[in-house]
Protein backbone atom coordinates (compact mmCIF):
# COMPACT_ATOMS: atom_id res chain seq x y z
CA UNK A 1 0.00 0.00 0.00
CA UNK A 2 2.83 2.39 0.93
CA UNK A 3 4.79 1.62 -2.48
CA UNK A 4 1.82 2.17 -4.69
CA UNK A 5 0.95 5.61 -3.16
CA UNK A 6 4.34 6.44 -3.73
CA UNK A 7 4.73 5.19 -6.99
CA UNK A 8 1.26 6.90 -7.58
CA UNK A 9 2.14 10.75 -6.13
CA UNK A 10 5.35 10.35 -8.25
CA UNK A 11 3.62 10.01 -11.54
CA UNK A 12 0.54 12.64 -10.74
CA UNK A 13 3.13 15.39 -9.73
CA UNK A 14 5.60 14.70 -12.90
CA UNK A 15 2.40 14.88 -14.92
CA UNK A 16 1.26 18.29 -13.52
CA UNK A 17 4.54 19.51 -13.71
CA UNK A 18 5.18 18.78 -16.88
CA UNK A 19 1.64 20.20 -17.89
CA UNK A 20 3.20 23.62 -18.20
CA UNK A 21 2.58 24.44 -21.81
CA UNK A 22 3.23 27.63 -23.20
CA UNK A 23 1.91 29.66 -26.09
CA UNK A 24 4.46 32.21 -28.30
CA UNK A 25 3.60 34.61 -30.32
CA UNK A 26 4.18 38.03 -32.37
CA UNK A 27 7.62 36.81 -33.76
CA UNK A 28 9.52 38.28 -36.50
CA UNK A 29 7.59 36.13 -39.57
CA UNK A 30 4.30 38.01 -38.74
CA UNK A 31 5.10 40.89 -40.87
CA UNK A 32 3.83 40.57 -44.01
CA UNK A 33 6.05 41.09 -47.44
CA UNK A 34 5.68 44.12 -49.73
CA UNK A 35 7.58 44.00 -52.74
CA UNK A 36 6.75 47.43 -54.32
CA UNK A 37 9.74 49.90 -54.30
CA UNK A 38 11.50 47.40 -51.83
CA UNK A 39 14.71 50.10 -51.73
CA UNK A 40 12.12 52.22 -49.77
CA UNK A 41 11.52 49.59 -46.94
CA UNK A 42 12.62 49.58 -43.55
CA UNK A 43 13.88 46.77 -42.54
CA UNK A 44 14.25 47.07 -39.26
CA UNK A 45 13.48 49.38 -36.49
CA UNK A 46 14.25 49.67 -32.82
CA UNK A 47 15.06 52.02 -29.80
CA UNK A 48 18.24 52.71 -28.40
CA UNK A 49 19.34 51.92 -24.44
CA UNK A 50 18.93 54.63 -22.16
CA UNK A 51 20.33 54.17 -18.80
CA UNK A 52 17.54 56.48 -17.49
CA UNK A 53 15.02 54.64 -19.39
CA UNK A 54 14.42 50.86 -18.79
CA UNK A 55 12.97 48.34 -21.14
CA UNK A 56 13.47 50.76 -24.62
CA UNK A 57 15.88 48.48 -26.54
CA UNK A 58 13.83 45.29 -25.48
CA UNK A 59 10.66 46.25 -27.02
CA UNK A 60 10.15 44.49 -30.02
CA UNK A 61 9.01 46.49 -33.63
CA UNK A 62 6.48 45.38 -36.05
CA UNK A 63 7.23 46.91 -39.56
CA UNK A 64 3.77 46.91 -41.84
CA UNK A 65 4.71 47.79 -45.00
CA UNK A 66 1.54 46.89 -46.23
CA UNK A 67 -0.10 49.96 -43.88
CA UNK A 68 2.95 52.09 -43.31
CA UNK A 69 3.41 51.46 -39.62
CA UNK A 70 5.67 50.72 -37.63
CA UNK A 71 5.11 49.90 -34.02
CA UNK A 72 5.89 47.72 -30.43
CA UNK A 73 2.87 45.53 -30.28
CA UNK A 74 3.18 44.96 -27.01
CA UNK A 75 3.22 48.22 -24.92
CA UNK A 76 5.75 49.40 -23.28
CA UNK A 77 5.73 49.56 -19.30
CA UNK A 78 2.68 52.43 -18.04
CA UNK A 79 4.90 55.52 -17.38
CA UNK A 80 7.82 55.08 -19.85
CA UNK A 81 9.04 58.25 -20.73
CA UNK A 82 9.26 58.28 -24.44
CA UNK A 83 10.10 62.10 -25.53
CA UNK A 84 13.58 61.86 -25.96
CA UNK A 85 14.38 58.39 -27.58
CA UNK A 86 16.91 57.95 -30.18
CA UNK A 87 15.95 54.97 -33.17
CA UNK A 88 18.09 52.68 -34.59
CA UNK A 89 16.66 52.67 -38.30
CA UNK A 90 18.21 50.41 -41.22
CA UNK A 91 16.78 50.58 -44.84
CA UNK A 92 18.90 50.35 -48.36
CA UNK A 93 21.81 52.20 -48.74
CA UNK A 94 19.93 53.83 -52.05
CA UNK A 95 17.57 55.79 -50.32
CA UNK A 96 19.33 59.69 -50.52
CA UNK A 97 17.07 60.99 -48.00
CA UNK A 98 15.67 60.00 -44.51
CA UNK A 99 13.80 62.73 -42.60
CA UNK A 100 11.11 62.15 -39.66
CA UNK A 101 8.75 65.04 -38.89
CA UNK A 102 7.21 65.49 -34.85
CA UNK A 103 4.01 67.39 -34.43
CA UNK A 104 1.97 67.58 -31.26
CA UNK A 105 4.89 66.34 -28.98
CA UNK A 106 5.38 67.24 -25.18
CA UNK A 107 9.10 67.98 -25.94
CA UNK A 108 10.32 68.62 -29.66
CA UNK A 109 8.34 69.19 -32.75
CA UNK A 110 10.01 69.69 -36.27
CA UNK A 111 12.31 67.95 -38.14
CA UNK A 112 15.15 65.54 -38.19
CA UNK A 113 17.49 64.64 -41.02
CA UNK A 114 18.16 61.28 -40.28
CA UNK A 115 21.00 60.33 -42.47
CA UNK A 116 22.69 63.32 -41.14
CA UNK A 117 21.75 63.17 -36.87
CA UNK A 118 20.93 59.73 -36.51
CA UNK A 119 21.62 59.70 -33.03
CA UNK A 120 19.08 62.92 -32.59
CA UNK A 121 16.14 61.73 -29.91
CA UNK A 122 12.68 61.62 -31.15
CA UNK A 123 9.26 63.05 -29.10
CA UNK A 124 7.32 59.96 -29.54
CA UNK A 125 4.42 61.88 -27.80
CA UNK A 126 2.94 63.10 -30.25
CA UNK A 127 2.81 62.18 -34.45
CA UNK A 128 5.79 60.88 -35.65
CA UNK A 129 6.39 60.11 -39.26
CA UNK A 130 9.16 58.91 -40.85
CA UNK A 131 9.75 59.93 -44.59
CA UNK A 132 12.65 58.00 -46.82
CA UNK A 133 13.25 59.10 -50.71
CA UNK A 134 15.12 58.33 -53.40
CA UNK A 135 15.99 58.88 -57.23
CA UNK A 136 16.64 62.99 -56.24
CA UNK A 137 12.84 62.23 -54.71
CA UNK A 138 10.52 60.97 -57.34
CA UNK A 139 10.48 57.88 -55.33
CA UNK A 140 9.44 58.42 -51.47
CA UNK A 141 7.56 56.22 -49.02
CA UNK A 142 6.32 57.57 -45.65
CA UNK A 143 6.11 55.50 -42.32
CA UNK A 144 4.25 56.51 -39.30
CA UNK A 145 6.18 55.69 -36.04
CA UNK A 146 4.62 54.67 -32.79
CA UNK A 147 6.17 54.04 -29.78
CA UNK A 148 3.32 52.59 -27.51
CA UNK A 149 3.21 53.01 -23.86
CA UNK A 150 0.70 51.17 -21.69
CA UNK A 151 -1.91 53.86 -20.28
CA UNK A 152 -2.58 51.07 -17.33
CA UNK A 153 -0.60 48.33 -15.67
CA UNK A 154 -1.22 45.39 -17.82
CA UNK A 155 -0.93 43.14 -15.59
CA UNK A 156 -3.18 44.36 -12.93
CA UNK A 157 -6.17 42.67 -11.88
CA UNK A 158 -9.36 44.83 -12.44
CA UNK A 159 -11.82 44.28 -9.77
CA UNK A 160 -15.80 45.90 -10.61
CA UNK A 161 -18.92 45.21 -8.35
CA UNK A 162 -21.64 44.33 -10.99
CA UNK A 163 -25.24 46.17 -10.86
CA UNK A 164 -27.64 45.02 -8.21
CA UNK A 165 -31.51 44.82 -8.23
CA UNK A 166 -34.29 44.63 -10.88
CA UNK A 167 -32.33 45.62 -13.71
CA UNK A 168 -29.70 43.11 -13.70
CA UNK A 169 -30.55 39.72 -14.52
CA UNK A 170 -28.15 37.97 -12.16
CA UNK A 171 -28.77 40.73 -9.27
CA UNK A 172 -32.45 40.25 -9.90
CA UNK A 173 -32.04 36.34 -9.04
CA UNK A 174 -29.65 36.85 -6.00
CA UNK A 175 -31.92 39.44 -4.31
CA UNK A 176 -34.53 36.61 -4.15
CA UNK A 177 -31.76 33.93 -2.93
CA UNK A 178 -31.27 32.51 0.88
CA UNK A 179 -27.89 30.59 -0.64
CA UNK A 180 -26.06 29.32 -4.05
CA UNK A 181 -23.54 26.89 -5.29
CA UNK A 182 -22.34 28.07 -8.43
CA UNK A 183 -20.06 25.20 -10.96
CA UNK A 184 -19.23 25.16 -14.24
CA UNK A 185 -19.77 22.66 -17.26
CA UNK A 186 -19.12 22.51 -20.72
CA UNK A 187 -18.68 26.19 -21.03
CA UNK A 188 -22.42 27.06 -18.83
CA UNK A 189 -22.43 28.03 -15.31
CA UNK A 190 -25.01 26.54 -13.46
CA UNK A 191 -26.38 27.86 -9.75
CA UNK A 192 -28.55 25.90 -7.24
CA UNK A 193 -30.49 28.35 -5.39
CA UNK A 194 -32.48 28.32 -2.76
CA UNK A 195 -34.64 30.45 -2.10
CA UNK A 196 -36.93 32.57 0.64
CA UNK A 197 -40.48 30.79 0.11
CA UNK A 198 -38.06 27.34 1.07
CA UNK A 199 -38.30 26.06 -2.81
CA UNK A 200 -35.31 24.70 -4.53
CA UNK A 201 -34.12 25.83 -8.08
CA UNK A 202 -31.19 24.97 -10.67
CA UNK A 203 -30.52 28.02 -13.17
CA UNK A 204 -27.72 28.09 -15.72
CA UNK A 205 -26.23 30.66 -18.49
CA UNK A 206 -23.36 30.62 -20.79
CA UNK A 207 -22.93 34.47 -20.22
CA UNK A 208 -23.49 36.66 -16.86
CA UNK A 209 -24.63 39.80 -18.94
CA UNK A 210 -27.99 37.73 -20.38
CA UNK A 211 -28.51 36.09 -17.12
CA UNK A 212 -30.06 32.73 -15.96
CA UNK A 213 -32.30 30.70 -17.19
CA UNK A 214 -34.15 27.74 -14.80
CA UNK A 215 -33.38 24.28 -16.18
CA UNK A 216 -34.82 22.78 -13.03
CA UNK A 217 -37.65 23.24 -10.43
CA UNK A 218 -39.58 19.80 -8.49
CA UNK A 219 -41.47 20.01 -5.59
CA UNK A 220 -40.15 16.61 -4.54
CA UNK A 221 -36.84 18.29 -4.26
CA UNK A 222 -38.06 20.73 -1.77
CA UNK A 223 -39.10 17.96 0.38
CA UNK A 224 -35.62 16.34 0.34
CA UNK A 225 -33.89 19.47 2.29
CA UNK A 226 -31.14 19.40 -0.22
CA UNK A 227 -27.64 20.55 0.72
CA UNK A 228 -27.20 23.71 -1.74
CA UNK A 229 -23.05 23.89 -1.00
CA UNK A 230 -23.03 20.42 -1.92
CA UNK A 231 -24.39 20.76 -5.39
CA UNK A 232 -22.21 19.74 -8.64
CA UNK A 233 -22.20 18.80 -11.79
CA UNK A 234 -21.41 15.43 -13.62
CA UNK A 235 -22.20 13.98 -17.27
CA UNK A 236 -24.81 16.60 -17.47
CA UNK A 237 -26.85 15.55 -14.39
CA UNK A 238 -27.14 17.36 -11.07
CA UNK A 239 -26.19 15.98 -7.41
CA UNK A 240 -26.51 17.21 -3.81
CA UNK A 241 -26.64 15.54 -0.93
CA UNK A 242 -29.85 15.72 1.54
CA UNK A 243 -30.47 16.35 5.61
CA UNK A 244 -29.57 12.66 5.88
CA UNK A 245 -26.46 12.48 3.65
CA UNK A 246 -28.39 10.44 0.86
CA UNK A 247 -27.25 11.31 -2.44
CA UNK A 248 -29.57 12.92 -4.73
CA UNK A 249 -29.46 12.59 -8.77
CA UNK A 250 -30.80 15.23 -10.59
CA UNK A 251 -32.06 14.94 -14.28
CA UNK A 252 -32.71 18.06 -15.73
CA UNK A 253 -36.28 19.06 -16.50
CA UNK A 254 -39.50 18.25 -14.15
CA UNK A 255 -38.44 14.87 -13.09
CA UNK A 256 -38.35 14.44 -9.14
CA UNK A 257 -34.83 13.59 -8.26
CA UNK A 258 -33.49 9.91 -8.01
CA UNK A 259 -32.22 8.60 -4.55
CA UNK A 260 -29.53 6.88 -5.22
CA UNK A 261 -28.94 4.79 -2.22
CA UNK A 262 -25.50 6.28 -1.71
CA UNK A 263 -25.12 8.12 1.45
CA UNK A 264 -22.11 10.01 1.93
CA UNK A 265 -20.53 12.58 4.73
CA UNK A 266 -19.14 14.33 1.85
CA UNK A 267 -19.34 15.58 -1.61
CA UNK A 268 -16.51 16.67 -3.14
CA UNK A 269 -16.65 17.22 -6.69
CA UNK A 270 -16.86 16.27 -9.78
CA UNK A 271 -14.51 13.81 -11.97
CA UNK A 272 -14.84 12.63 -15.50
CA UNK A 273 -18.63 12.69 -15.33
CA UNK A 274 -18.49 11.08 -11.82
CA UNK A 275 -19.19 12.36 -8.88
CA UNK A 276 -16.60 11.61 -5.94
CA UNK A 277 -16.58 11.90 -1.74
CA UNK A 278 -16.23 10.79 1.18
CA UNK A 279 -18.49 8.34 2.55
CA UNK A 280 -18.88 6.22 5.74
CA UNK A 281 -18.44 2.61 5.11
CA UNK A 282 -18.47 -0.33 8.04
CA UNK A 283 -18.66 3.28 10.42
CA UNK A 284 -14.74 3.94 8.77
CA UNK A 285 -14.24 7.54 6.43
CA UNK A 286 -13.90 6.09 3.03
CA UNK A 287 -13.09 7.58 0.11
CA UNK A 288 -15.92 7.02 -2.74
CA UNK A 289 -17.39 7.51 -6.00
CA UNK A 290 -20.83 7.62 -8.32
CA UNK A 291 -21.10 6.10 -10.42
CA UNK A 292 -18.15 3.85 -9.24
CA UNK A 293 -15.23 3.38 -11.44
CA UNK A 294 -11.97 2.87 -10.45
CA UNK A 295 -11.93 4.95 -7.24
CA UNK A 296 -10.18 2.21 -4.33
CA UNK A 297 -12.56 2.62 -1.68
CA UNK A 298 -10.15 2.82 0.75
CA UNK A 299 -10.48 4.87 4.48
CA UNK A 300 -9.14 8.21 4.44
CA UNK A 301 -5.80 9.30 5.89
CA UNK A 302 -5.25 11.14 8.52
CA UNK A 303 -5.86 15.08 7.66
CA UNK A 304 -7.42 14.62 4.76
CA UNK A 305 -10.27 17.26 4.81
CA UNK A 306 -13.59 16.07 5.26
CA UNK A 307 -15.27 19.64 4.79
CA UNK A 308 -13.66 23.29 3.76
CA UNK A 309 -12.05 22.77 1.53
CA UNK A 310 -12.05 24.36 -2.14
CA UNK A 311 -13.75 23.52 -4.89
CA UNK A 312 -11.90 20.64 -6.75
CA UNK A 313 -10.70 21.48 -10.43
CA UNK A 314 -9.66 18.71 -13.06
CA UNK A 315 -6.13 19.27 -14.79
CA UNK A 316 -6.07 17.76 -17.80
CA UNK A 317 -3.19 17.31 -20.20
CA UNK A 318 -0.71 15.34 -22.79
CA UNK A 319 1.33 14.44 -19.94
CA UNK A 320 -0.92 12.43 -17.28
CA UNK A 321 -2.23 8.99 -18.20
CA UNK A 322 -5.47 10.21 -16.88
CA UNK A 323 -7.12 13.58 -15.24
CA UNK A 324 -6.01 14.89 -12.05
CA UNK A 325 -8.44 16.49 -9.86
CA UNK A 326 -6.66 18.84 -7.53
CA UNK A 327 -8.43 20.53 -3.75
CA UNK A 328 -6.48 22.53 -1.74
CA UNK A 329 -7.44 23.18 2.50
CA UNK A 330 -10.42 22.37 4.55
CA UNK A 331 -10.34 20.69 8.12
CA UNK A 332 -10.35 16.98 8.80
CA UNK A 333 -12.16 14.17 10.73
CA UNK A 334 -9.74 15.28 13.73
CA UNK A 335 -11.01 18.74 13.28
CA UNK A 336 -7.45 20.24 12.35
CA UNK A 337 -7.81 22.64 9.51
CA UNK A 338 -4.86 21.76 6.69
CA UNK A 339 -3.30 24.05 3.87
CA UNK A 340 -2.55 20.63 1.75
CA UNK A 341 -3.31 20.39 -1.59
CA UNK A 342 -4.72 16.94 -2.85
CA UNK A 343 -4.85 15.21 -5.94
CA UNK A 344 -6.96 12.85 -7.48
CA UNK A 345 -6.37 10.63 -10.65
CA UNK A 346 -9.29 8.62 -10.73
CA UNK A 347 -8.23 5.92 -8.57
CA UNK A 348 -5.92 7.30 -5.57
CA UNK A 349 -5.71 10.46 -4.13
CA UNK A 350 -2.26 11.55 -2.80
CA UNK A 351 -1.02 14.91 -1.16
CA UNK A 352 0.80 17.32 -3.97
CA UNK A 353 2.44 19.20 -0.78
CA UNK A 354 1.40 20.61 2.75
CA UNK A 355 2.27 24.39 3.88
CA UNK A 356 2.60 25.88 0.59
CA UNK A 357 -0.70 28.10 1.71
CA UNK A 358 -1.81 28.63 5.48
CA UNK A 359 -4.37 26.28 6.79
CA UNK A 360 -7.46 27.61 4.89
CA UNK A 361 -11.45 26.49 5.42
CA UNK A 362 -14.13 27.71 1.92
CA UNK A 363 -11.24 29.25 -0.15
CA UNK A 364 -11.78 29.13 -4.08
CA UNK A 365 -8.97 27.84 -6.35
CA UNK A 366 -9.78 28.86 -10.25
CA UNK A 367 -7.68 27.94 -13.73
CA UNK A 368 -6.61 31.55 -15.07
CA UNK A 369 -3.83 33.05 -16.88
CA UNK A 370 -0.79 35.03 -16.56
CA UNK A 371 2.10 36.26 -19.45
CA UNK A 372 5.59 37.01 -19.09
CA UNK A 373 8.15 37.94 -21.47
CA UNK A 374 10.20 35.69 -24.36
CA UNK A 375 14.04 34.68 -23.99
CA UNK A 376 13.87 37.02 -26.71
CA UNK A 377 11.89 40.06 -25.35
CA UNK A 378 9.93 39.59 -28.68
CA UNK A 379 7.03 39.04 -27.53
CA UNK A 380 4.76 37.88 -24.17
CA UNK A 381 4.10 34.20 -23.71
CA UNK A 382 1.11 33.22 -22.02
CA UNK A 383 1.09 30.64 -19.61
CA UNK A 384 -1.53 28.52 -17.15
CA UNK A 385 -1.92 29.40 -13.83
CA UNK A 386 -3.74 28.64 -10.47
CA UNK A 387 -5.47 31.10 -8.17
CA UNK A 388 -7.08 30.57 -4.43
CA UNK A 389 -8.82 33.38 -2.73
CA UNK A 390 -10.79 34.01 -0.03
CA UNK A 391 -11.59 32.01 2.89
CA UNK A 392 -10.91 32.03 6.67
CA UNK A 393 -7.73 31.50 8.16
CA UNK A 394 -7.41 28.83 11.08
CA UNK A 395 -8.10 31.65 14.09
CA UNK A 396 -11.34 32.56 11.66
CA UNK A 397 -10.39 35.78 10.05
CA UNK A 398 -10.81 36.22 6.50
CA UNK A 399 -8.10 35.31 4.06
CA UNK A 400 -7.17 38.50 2.22
CA UNK A 401 -4.33 36.79 0.25
CA UNK A 402 -4.52 35.81 -3.68
CA UNK A 403 -2.15 32.35 -3.65
CA UNK A 404 -1.26 31.64 -7.18
CA UNK A 405 0.40 28.29 -8.81
CA UNK A 406 2.69 28.13 -11.71
CA UNK A 407 2.99 24.52 -11.52
CA UNK A 408 -0.58 22.60 -11.19
CA UNK A 409 -0.61 23.01 -7.49
CA UNK A 410 2.64 21.58 -6.67
CA UNK A 411 3.71 24.78 -5.21
CA UNK A 412 1.74 27.71 -3.87
CA UNK A 413 3.37 31.49 -2.61
CA UNK A 414 1.39 34.70 -2.21
CA UNK A 415 0.40 36.29 -5.60
CA UNK A 416 2.27 39.83 -6.34
CA UNK A 417 0.07 43.04 -4.95
CA UNK A 418 -0.91 43.46 -8.78
CA UNK A 419 -2.84 39.97 -8.26
CA UNK A 420 -4.20 41.03 -5.11
CA UNK A 421 -8.03 41.53 -4.35
CA UNK A 422 -8.95 45.37 -3.68
CA UNK A 423 -10.05 46.62 -0.05
CA UNK A 424 -13.29 46.97 -1.69
CA UNK A 425 -13.98 43.32 -1.73
CA UNK A 426 -15.14 42.36 1.79
CA UNK A 427 -14.08 39.46 3.38
CA UNK A 428 -15.96 36.64 2.09
CA UNK A 429 -16.05 32.80 2.60
CA UNK A 430 -17.26 29.98 0.78
CA UNK A 431 -17.95 31.97 -1.95
CA UNK A 432 -17.34 30.49 -5.83
CA UNK A 433 -15.00 31.60 -8.56
CA UNK A 434 -15.97 30.97 -11.95
CA UNK A 435 -14.43 31.77 -15.34
CA UNK A 436 -16.48 33.11 -18.34
CA UNK A 437 -15.83 34.65 -21.34
CA UNK A 438 -17.02 38.73 -22.46
CA UNK A 439 -17.38 39.49 -25.74
CA UNK A 440 -14.95 42.36 -26.85
CA UNK A 441 -14.73 44.11 -30.06
CA UNK A 442 -12.43 46.75 -31.29
CA UNK A 443 -11.08 48.39 -34.46
CA UNK A 444 -8.46 47.57 -36.19
CA UNK A 445 -8.62 50.29 -39.01
CA UNK A 446 -5.53 51.82 -37.85
CA UNK A 447 -3.37 49.11 -38.86
CA UNK A 448 -1.99 48.67 -35.81
CA UNK A 449 -2.60 46.50 -32.36
CA UNK A 450 -2.25 47.03 -29.18
CA UNK A 451 -1.14 43.92 -26.97
CA UNK A 452 0.98 40.87 -28.34
CA UNK A 453 -1.26 38.00 -27.61
CA UNK A 454 -3.42 35.87 -29.74
CA UNK A 455 -6.87 35.34 -28.15
CA UNK A 456 -9.13 33.30 -29.77
CA UNK A 457 -10.62 36.30 -32.22
CA UNK A 458 -12.42 37.00 -35.05
CA UNK A 459 -12.00 39.89 -37.54
CA UNK A 460 -14.96 41.15 -39.45
CA UNK A 461 -13.70 43.72 -41.70
CA UNK A 462 -12.18 46.54 -39.67
CA UNK A 463 -13.28 44.93 -36.28
CA UNK A 464 -11.81 42.79 -34.32
CA UNK A 465 -13.75 40.64 -31.61
CA UNK A 466 -12.73 38.52 -29.11
CA UNK A 467 -13.47 36.72 -25.83
CA UNK A 468 -12.13 37.99 -22.86
CA UNK A 469 -12.22 35.54 -19.78
CA UNK A 470 -13.43 37.65 -16.89
CA UNK A 471 -13.61 35.58 -13.02
CA UNK A 472 -16.96 35.90 -11.29
CA UNK A 473 -17.34 36.02 -7.84
CA UNK A 474 -20.91 34.68 -6.30
CA UNK A 475 -22.16 33.66 -3.16
CA UNK A 476 -20.41 32.79 0.15
CA UNK A 477 -20.78 34.73 3.18
CA UNK A 478 -20.10 37.72 4.70
CA UNK A 479 -18.72 38.43 8.34
CA UNK A 480 -22.10 39.12 9.50
CA UNK A 481 -22.91 35.62 8.51
CA UNK A 482 -25.35 36.93 6.24
CA UNK A 483 -25.47 35.47 2.38
CA UNK A 484 -23.06 37.70 -0.14
CA UNK A 485 -25.39 38.98 -2.58
CA UNK A 486 -22.53 41.25 -4.38
CA UNK A 487 -21.52 40.00 -7.43
CA UNK A 488 -17.47 40.87 -8.14
CA UNK A 489 -16.27 40.66 -11.98
CA UNK A 490 -12.10 40.62 -12.30
CA UNK A 491 -9.72 40.71 -15.34
CA UNK A 492 -5.77 40.43 -16.24
CA UNK A 493 -6.30 44.32 -18.05
CA UNK A 494 -3.74 42.68 -20.63
CA UNK A 495 -6.03 40.34 -21.64
CA UNK A 496 -8.98 43.29 -22.53
CA UNK A 497 -6.39 44.82 -24.84
CA UNK A 498 -6.58 44.42 -28.16
CA UNK A 499 -5.09 41.31 -29.23
CA UNK A 500 -2.38 40.99 -32.20
CA UNK A 501 -3.62 39.06 -35.39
Amino acid sequence: MRATFIRTKALIIAGIIAALTVTSCNSADDSEEYTEAPNLAVTAFSLKANSNVTGLDSAYFAIDLNHGVIFNADSLRMGTKVDKVVADITYSNLVESAVITMSGGTTRTGEIDYKTNPTDSIDFTGDVTLTLSANNGALSRSYRLKVNVHKQNPDVFAWVELEQGSTSPVGQLLAEAQNIKTVKDNGRAYMFATLADGTYHIYSCSDFNSGFTEEYHNSTLDEYAPLTETFNIANGKGYVLNNDGELLEIEFGTEPPVKTGEFWTTLIGSYEGTVVGIASIHGRNTFTQYPLRECKQEEIPAGFPVHGSTNLVTLVNKWTSSPVALMTGGTGSDGMPTGATWAFDGANWVTLNSGSVPALNDASMVKYYNYRPSAAGTSMIEYEVWLIMGGTLSDGTFNRTVYISYDNGVNWLPGSSLLQLPDAIPGISGFDAIVMDLEHSASIADGWKKIAMRLPHTVEGDKIIWECPYIYLLGGRLSSGNFNREIWRGVLSRMTFTPII
